[in-house]
C-alpha cells in the first residue's frame, strides 16, 4: 500500500497515512491540531536494495539468477 503525505490547512504541520491508490484524495486529520489535512505527495517508489554482482547473483533461494536467468553473471 503507498504511503501518502498529507499537510495541515491549519497549521502546516504533514503527516504520512498508508492508504489505497483509491482513499488518496480523501482528507485526513492532523495529528497536531486535527484539522483536515490535505493530499500532498506520494512517497510510493520502487526500492532497489543492493546491486547484483557476480558474487551474490548464485546466492538467492534456489540458486537462480537475480534477473531470471538473464542477467548473464552466472
Amino acid at each position: 500500500m503507498p504511503l501518502y503525505v498529507y499537510v495541515c490547512r491549519t497549521c502546516g504541520s504533514s503527516t504520512e497515512h498508508l492508504r489505497t491508490f483509491a482513499e488518496r484524495l480523501e482528507p485526513a486529520t492532523c495529528p497536531e491540531c486535527s484539522s483536515e489535512a490535505s493530499f500532498a505527495l506520494s512517497l510510493s517508489a520502487p526500492s532497489f536494495v543492493g546491486a547484483a554482482t557476480a558474487e551474490s547473483c548464485g546466492q538467492l533461494p534456489g540458486g537462480g539468477c537475480c534477473g531470471g536467468g538473464a542477467c548473464g553473471l552466472n
